[in-house]
């Protein structure tokens, strides 16, 4: 099998730390304020630690009038137990199943009154969600505080578990059938041997997860020092601390786990995957 370029999801390894943390979509933002900006301006991202200990990067523009907002958390597949993977990803997906204040039902219409856009994010080192909303006052609000039951006050509802842990097994199953999941499974695991990098989800790893497997692994990588919070759009400073507050003071403060580093492997290699289909794929890596 030849192998494809990494994703970008593992491109970004390359790029300077203070980048790294920052959400791809915000980065985009920024690129486009800069480049709608006259040749003399600059784009000042702003930055601050939060006192729940959430590292906050900030952009004031008040050229629309919108706020973007993007909240991850090292929380991506790479700190999946080798016997549990998937339950990152589905840890994620439960946050929207309902929370203290809000059901799943009541969460969605919330976000929809206010003419929001709400989004996950996920990859192999980061998990979270971005927003997009109206910056005025009663939409923000209202959408601001949704995304902070969301992210400080999840249920995890015993049937909706049930539910999206069914379709998580489905989809598992229906990727072993897929020729370039087939193949980007082995790539990874090729590329990285041993490492939590090439760990894939499957049927075998998600049915044995429970509940209290997702309860505990937002309580462990969902906590607020382990959060970066981007804030783009039409408020200013002072509205943007308020907000990166209420997005994460109610968060624990989480586990300090790091990754094992990345040992190269070893050598070049080429693998060839027999697969009953009328069309090849080659990905490099």
């Amino acid at each position: 099998m030849c192998f494809r370029e990494p994703s970008r999801r593992h491109a970004r390894g390359n790029r300077p730390k203070f980048l790294r943390r920052i959400s791809p979509r915000i980065l985009w933002l920024c690129l486009f304020f800069t480049l709608s900006l006259p040749a003399d301006a600059r784009v000042e991202i702003r930055h601050w630690v939060a006192q729940s200990g959430a590292r906050v990067y900030f952009v004031e523009t008040h050229a629309l009038p919108i706020v973007d907002v993007a909240v991850e958390f090292s929380a991506g597949s790479a700190y999946d137990p080798r016997d549990r993977a998937g339950l990152g990803r589905l840890t994620l997906t439960m946050l929207k199943a309902g929370s203290a204040r809000y059901s799943e039902v009541e969460t969605g219409r919330r976000i929809a009154d206010t003419g929001a856009d709400l989004r996950s994010s996920f990859d192999v080192d980061r998990a979270g969600f971005s927003l997009r909303v109206l910056s005025s006052e009663a939409e923000r609000v209202k959408a601001m505080d949704t995304l902070a039951e969301i992210l400080q006050a999840p249920l995890f509802p015993a049937e909706a578990f049930e539910r999206e842990k069914a379709r998580a097994v489905a989809n598992a199953r229906e990727s072993e059938t897929q020729p370039d999941r087939i193949a980007e499974t082995r790539l990874y695991a090729l590329m990285y041997p041993g490492h939590p990098y090439g760990f894939s989800a499957s049927p075998e790893t998600l049915v044995p997860i429970n509940r209290e497997d997702v309860e505990r692994h937002y309580r462990l990588h969902y906590g607020s020092t382990r959060s970066v919070v981007t804030i783009v759009g039409d408020i200013d400073r002072a509205a943007a601390q308020a907000l990166a507050e209420n997005l994460t003071s109610r968060l624990a403060r989480g586990a300090d786990s790091t990754l094992a580093p990345v040992t190269p492997a070893p050598g070049g290699d080429v693998a060839r995957i027999a697969h009953p289909s009328a069309q090849g794929h080659v990905m490099l890596g």
